[in-house]
């Protein structure tokens, strides 16, 4: 937590960070925990765990129902992971996306940004190529949705930037989605990237009026989130006092997704912030 909150308030003091959390994965650590994001001026949410829905997806329900009591109190949101999430600049900066990609709406508004997990536009990971990937939305959804949507490239649910509006028709649409379309079994792990991609891939282009917000699919080379996965071969510029994280464009992206994955990254971090993600060790 301390790599996400200090990156994050280095480049944006203004933004609000709202953090949610399963007290059970904590335990007595849980106050100290709090106590240290409100330094950073960060909210807690808690996210109470149910039998119907796998802890998975009950974030993105609990997304919705604080983003629906927010609702008009911010323009863009952006949804990321905790544990393996860094900051190199604004994510909120009118230059975070590519030129060629900047699709505001009007008041400045994005659409609902989904980001490929690895490769690029010629090479991309696709879900037949993903043994965890395929292995979820085979156990989540018919024969013929996966023959659909097997030579897709794998889009990443953890990492979501969006507007408002997009962001909570697109979290309702994922409930509805567990609720009435999913198999029984698809309720454990991976429900939630079987979900985004079966919504990305087979429901938007077959169901445009459930699919009602726009959406721009971005790979990773051109994506203000950058997902190193096991995958990727980034430049790293590291040295006593910092690091820096450059995507195979050479570009040095606002957001680094899944920096837990490079060792050498990783000891640099806990060398230079003294922080070490949850569970990892090296």
């Amino acid at each position: 937590m301390r790599t996400f909150l200090r990156t994050f308030r280095r480049h944006n003091q203004a933004a609000r960070i709202l953090i949610f959390i399963d007290p059970g994965q904590w335990g007595s650590r849980t106050d100290a925990f709090c106590e240290y994001g409100r330094h950073y001026s960060a909210e807690f949410f808690t996210v109470k765990l149910s039998g119907l829905f796998p802890f998975d997806l009950l974030r993105f329900r609990a997304y919705k129902e604080v983003l629906d009591a927010l609702k008009g109190a911010a323009r863009n949101v952006l949804m990321v992971d905790l544990r393996d999430v860094l900051f190199q600049s604004d994510p909120f900066a009118a230059d975070a996306l590519p030129p060629s990609k900047q699709a505001m709406r009007p008041g400045g508004e994005l659409p609902y940004v989904i980001f490929t997990e690895e490769g690029d536009a010629a090479h991309p990971l696709l879900i037949e190529n993903d043994e965890y990937d395929k292995l979820w939305i085979e156990n989540c959804f018919n024969a013929s949705v996966y023959e659909a949507v097997r030579s897709k490239s794998v889009v990443c649910a953890g990492p979501g930037w969006c507007g408002q509006g997009a962001i909570r028709a697109h979290l309702q649409l994922m409930i509805n989605v567990a609720l009435f379309t999913a198999k029984e079994e698809c309720m454990q792990h991976g429900v939630d990237q079987a979900i985004h991609n079966y919504m990305a891939h087979w429901l938007a282009p077959r169901r445009p009026d459930l699919v009602a917000f726009e959406v721009l699919q971005l790979h990773n080379d051109d994506s203000p989130i950058y997902t190193i996965g096991t995958q990727e071969t980034p430049r790293l510029d590291i040295n006593a006092t910092g690091f820096a994280v450059y995507n195979q464009r050479g570009r040095l992206p606002p957001i680094v997704h899944q920096y837990d994955r490079r060792k050498d990254l990783l000891a640099a971090i806990f060398e230079i912030m003294g922080d070490r993600p949850y569970g990892i060790s090296y």
